[in-house]
C-alpha cells in the first residue's frame, strides 16, 4: 500500500474528515443537550417559585385578609367607645363594643 496513492489520501481525509465531524458534532450536541437541560431546570424552579407564590396569596387571602378586617372593625369600636364615654348612654356603647369584640 502506497500512501502516495490519491485514493488512499482521499481515503484517509475523507475519514479523517468524518471522524473529525463526528467529534465537533457530538461536543455540540453534548453542549446543546446541556444549554437544555440548564433551561428545563430553571423553567421548573420558575414553576415552583409561582405556585409557592399562589399558595401563599391563597392563605393570605383566607387567614390575614379576614383578621385584619376583623382587627379593624375591634379598632373602629374602641375608638368609637374611647370617644363617646361620658355621656349618658354609657351602656349601649359598652354593648356595641363588647359585640365587637
Amino acid at each position: 500500500m502506497d500512501f502516495t496513492d490519491t485514493k488512499v489520501i482521499t481515503t484517509l481525509i475523507a475519514g479523517l474528515a468524518g471522524i473529525l465531524g463526528a467529534i465537533i458534532g457530538g461536543y455540540f450536541k453534548a453542549s446543546s443537550s446541556k444549554q437544555k437541560i440548564i433551561e428545563l431546570n430553571q423553567n421548573y424552579n420558575q414553576k415552583l417559585q409561582d405556585n409557592y407564590l399562589e399558595k401563599a396569596r391563597e392563605y393570605t387571602e383566607s387567614v390575614y385578609a379576614p383578621l385584619s378586617i376583623g382587627l379593624a372593625k375591634l379598632s373602629y369600636g374602641f375608638r368609637k367607645y374611647r370617644t363617646n364615654t361620658g355621656s349618658e348612654n354609657d351602656q349601649v356603647l359598652i354593648n356595641e363594643f363588647s359585640e365587637s369584640i
